[in-house]
């Protein structure tokens, strides 16, 4: 939910502050034991494809790498009366933004490899995880039913946004909780103490319902769509497992979606059915997305081999919307 200038550079400064614990703790031990794994991989060809998106490369070589190129730039110095800079983002600044952010969201990666090396360190991120996730599903539905659309009462919203717990758009939240819930779902399959099952259930039901009231459709279709798969999943590798624990998973799944509900009746069924029901009856819901992806794909023919830039589609779709003209497009 980081998206207020002052927000994003608290997150990056807490990273940047545990990669120099990192870094002081090799000197203290004075040996480098970086982990090895083929994921390194992926992330390095990545963040190279966009440092060769902000370079510099001459006109010649533009017009043979990305042919559709050359003629944004063309048309925008000739606008601004300035020479043209022939590289494949459209968009410097844009680019060079989003290598950032996504430099930071590696170097995280590259912290967790490098430092959680045992089970019991796993479920420990794990469980804190899912205590996160509580905490900030239960205040989000605290919120939702105290007056006021600010975060934690005090932060303003732009004119037209829901905010939900400390995410300014409660689409966002769905999406967050969501990566959660199975965290939950995961700690309940396991051997972990009865007492121990009961309180992590209770949290992830709680996360379920936070989700399923948060007036994100999409992650409620997304939940359910999870559930079936894993359900199918646990049936076709069923051989895998012995038969007396294939029931008891099933049923703790269903237990948790039967309880979720139990919570939603008696938080606010009425609610939750009437926004349901718009899925199917509001245009507002498919429509604007379906007209996008298909203005998107001219985007794609034209920039096929290396695209426009890393965080560039706000920049780029203007130009091929032909569709809800009203509506402004980040991502």
């Amino acid at each position: 939910s980081s998206v207020e200038p002052w927000a994003i550079l608290v997150l990056r400064s807490g990273i940047a502050f545990l990669f120099i614990v990192y870094l002081v703790k090799i000197l203290l031990l004075k040996e480098i034991a970086i982990q090895k794994t083929i994921l390194y991989l992926p992330l390095l060809l990545f963040i190279a494809l966009v440092v060769f998106q902000i370079l510099p490369l001459g006109e010649s070589f533009i017009r043979l790498i990305s042919p559709n190129t050359p003629p944004v730039f063309e048309t925008l110095a000739e606008h601004l009366n300035t020479k043209p800079a022939y590289r494949i983002s459209l968009n410097f600044f844009e680019t060079r933004s989003a290598l950032i952010e996504f430099s930071f969201y590696a170097l995280v990666f590259f912290l967790v490899i490098n430092n959680i090396k045992n089970f019991r360190q796993i479920n420990a991120i794990l469980g804190t995880l899912v205590v996160l996730g509580f905490a900030i599903s239960l205040f989000g539905l605290i919120q939702k039913f105290i007056p006021g659309n600010k975060i934690y009462w005090l932060q303003d919203v732009p004119s037209g946004a829901i905010p939900f717990g400390p995410f300014v758009n409660y689409d966002h939240f769905g999406g967050y909780i969501n990566m959660l819930i199975p965290i939950g779902i995961g700690f309940l399959l396991t051997y972990i103490e009865h007492s121990k099952k009961v309180l992590v259930g209770f949290m992830t039901v709680l996360m379920g319902t936070a989700m399923m009231l948060s007036r994100s459709r999409g992650a409620v279709l997304s939940f359910a769509g999870a559930l079936v798969l894993l359900i199918v999943i646990i049936l076709i590798m069923r051989k895998n497992f012995e038969e007396r624990i294939i029931l008891p998973t099933i049923l703790k799944i269903a237990a948790v979606v039967c309880f979720v509900f139990v919570f939603i009746y008696w938080v606010d069924w009425v609610y939750f059915i009437g926004r349901m029901k718009t899925i199917g009856l509001e245009q507002n819901f498919f429509r604007p997305r379906i007209d996008v992806y298909r203005d998107s794909i001219a985007i794609v023919r034209k920039f096929a081999t290396f695209g426009v830039g890393f965080g560039n589609f706000k920049t780029i779709f203007p130009a091929y919307q032909n569709h809800h003209n009203h509506l402004f497009w980040k991502h």
